[in-house]
């Protein structure tokens, strides 16, 4: 049995969270929550797991039974980012949206250098991740893998998690504060009252709102250094909501 190193134990992923969409089968939740438990990472996270089977979850999940005790369980995606202030999807295979794809690396290093409270999306068992669940995704990751391209649930996990485990220790902490970004309940409401702007001025006929919608995300992501524009954004969009009648004075 492989040993753990006590110099990687000490430090530190809580910021990270993994969350697991529309799982399928409870032993995958529990091979997961080992994984997570065996690298530090942050609370484990469903969203409308298909069953969800505690029991069955602790059998395949020794030594991590507090990471199954701890999960939070959500009925949509959007609720179980909402205290995140950036999220990121994986996905075994390319994708013709027009998001960022970042190799496992890249997403270790932004995730150690900016160490803010993040999320990593892993889609269902069957079919992975969909175009809605990637929408509010900074940027998608792929693990490189030969042409035999599939990996299990716990396996993408663990291979994620063991990269930050290691990719920590050879960081050396910065002594700067991190910078608190708006959480993903604030971006999603303003990218709601976006949508909503566009669709009153027509902009939206004849385009997909989902790929309008991710494109939002996008560019949200480039601009929010320290959460301050995102007000600013915010402000800007509520006068010309009131302009267009979208809100009166009492909103």
């Amino acid at each position: 049995m492989a040993t753990i190193d006590p110099v990687v134990q000490e430090s530190s992923l809580a910021h990270i969270s993994v969350i697991l969409v529309r799982p399928r089968q409870p032993e995958n939740v529990g091979f997961v929550a080992r994984a997570v438990a065996n690298h530090g990472l942050g609370p484990l996270v469903l969203v409308n797991p298909t069953v969800f089977d505690p029991e069955r979850a602790r059998w395949s999940a020794p030594g991590a039974r507090h990471i199954i005790d701890g999960i939070q369980i959500f009925g949509t995606l959007t609720e179980a980012v909402s205290s995140f202030e950036q999220v990121f999807g994986t996905t075994a295979r390319p994708r013709s949206i027009t998001q960022t794809c970042w190799s496992p690396h890249e997403l270790c290093t932004h995730l150690l250098e900016t160490p803010r409270k993040s999320a990593v999306l892993f889609g269902p068992e069957d079919s992975g991740l969909n175009r809605d669940d990637l929408s509010c995704c900074t940027a998608l990751i792929r693990i490189p893998t030969t042409k035999v391209s599939s990996l299990n649930l716990a396996q993408a996990v663990t291979a994620l998690a063991a990269l930050f485990k290691h990719e920590a220790t050879q960081k050396v902490a910065s002594s700067n504060e991190p910078n608190t970004w708006a959480p993903m309940a604030v971006q999603n409401h303003l990218i709601d009252e976006a949508m909503e702007l566009l669709e009153w001025s027509g902009y939206l006929n004849g385009r997909s709102k989902v790929r309008v919608r991710t494109t939002l995300f996008q560019l949200l992501a480039r601009t929010q250094e320290d959460g301050s524009e995102v007000g600013v954004l915010r402000g800007m969009l509520k006068g010309m909501r009131y302009r267009a009648g979208l809100i009166n004075d009492s909103d």
